[in-house]
């Protein structure tokens, strides 16, 4: 079956916290309150003007708040997710090692000079694949994921990694 071996770089968990972050409810509730914020505020701006100058106050406020307030979401959210990625690797000094992944037909193995590890396929709770990495969710790690960036997978190793979380039933993110 096949193997890969891999290092992991910063630029990684960068990527991973965008793919594990992107879909999340978290995000999904940030742009409510995003949207239910610009309309508080035009109202807000809107109303406590005098009563002339109401009609000009509504259209900036309408034009200039959901755009800034978008950009601000936007900004913080990039800013969050590469601190998180460039924390993942140095709080852990363990992830700073080689790591070798080989796909099996019982799970997914992971050796380090730390010890071994695996997966086993009916544990896989959740996969998320975007087009820089794979991350797979163990029941038995339910915050964390197995993070396996492409640029060090092997077509042979996606393939066969593809096959058994199908195979698996594995329920994507």
């Amino acid at each position: 079956m096949p193997s890969v071996t891999l290092f992991y770089k910063t630029q990684d968990f960068i990527e991973a916290q965008k793919l594990s972050t992107r879909q999340s409810w978290r995000d999904k509730k940030r742009w409510a309150l995003l949207a239910l914020g610009s309309m508080a505020a035009v109202a807000l701006l809107t109303f406590t003007t005098e009563p002339p100058q109401r009609g000009e106050m509504l259209k900036i406020a309408s034009l200039l708040m959901p755009s800034a307030l978008i950009g601000g979401l936007w900004l913080s959210q990039r800013v969050s997710i590469a601190l998180h990625g460039r924390r993942a690797l140095t709080a852990s000094p363990a992830l700073r090692s080689e790591f070798t992944y080989e796909v099996q037909p019982e799970g997914l193995i992971q050796r380090s000079q730390h010890g071994e590890a695996i997966v086993k396929w009916t544990e896989v709770q959740a996969v998320s694949e975007d087009r820089k990495s794979w991350l797979i969710y163990p029941a038995f790690l339910p915050a964390q994921s197995y993070l396996l960036p492409k640029r060090c997978l092997t077509a042979d190793f996606q393939e066969a990694l593809k096959a058994q979380l199908m195979a698996a039933g594995a329920p994507r993110k």
